[in-house]
């Protein structure tokens, strides 16, 4: 287990449990290396935990394009005014 790391419904502990199934089996029936068959199985957890927080990320990235969208709005519309004001005053 991942020190400093909380278990929800003990998944953890059953991925644990898995990885050292998978490694006994690897050496008693000889199907490839377990740190072979480990990496394979860690790339795709990170392959999925990504995929998991796709949305998230992509989420995040929209509303601070939005904010900065909204930003760049008001500042253009500040400058339209402040020439038009200048204009009239000419």
């Amino acid at each position: 287990m991942i020190p400093g790391r909380s278990l929800r419904d003990g998944s953890e502990s059953v991925h644990e449990a898995q990885l050292a199934l998978q490694r006994k089996e690897c050496e008693t029936y000889a199907y490839a290396s377990s740190y072979a068959m480990y990496a394979v199985h860690l790339c795709k957890r990170m392959h999925h935990q990504l995929l998991t927080l796709m949305p998230k990320i992509r989420s995040t990235v929209q509303s601070r394009l939005g904010a900065t969208k909204d930003h760049c709005h008001q500042s253009s519309d500040n400058f339209t005014a402040k020439a038009r004001h200048e204009a009239s005053a000419l």
